[in-house]
């Protein structure tokens, strides 16, 4: 849940507004252009957010694979080895 809600939600929030202002803009096929084009930054969000919510769960205990195959069964997060998955920006640790 608290995946979905500091992931997902923020994404369809950047879909949203992005449809939005291009309906201000453009009307209804401005609509769709502008969710289109808000595919890249709810993607960078989408991107940034996931390693900081994989490293939460192990934080509090989690189990890094059940982590995953909830994650992908909710459809948080791709399976691993997809070309979708390889797009999260890894955490650094340590400097």
């Amino acid at each position: 849940m608290y995946g979905h809600l500091t992931v997902n939600l923020p994404v369809i929030f950047i879909f949203g507004l992005g449809g939005l202002l291009g309906y201000f803009y453009k009307g209804a096929a401005g609509a769709l252009i502008g969710m289109l084009l808000g595919i890249l930054p709810a993607w960078l969000w989408w991107s940034a957010v996931i390693p900081r919510w994989r490293e939460w769960a192990k934080l509090r205990g989690a189990d890094e694979l059940q982590t995953q195959r909830l994650g992908e069964r909710s459809g948080l997060v791709w399976p691993k080895g997809s070309v979708f998955e390889k797009t999260e920006f890894k955490i650094r640790k340590g400097t």
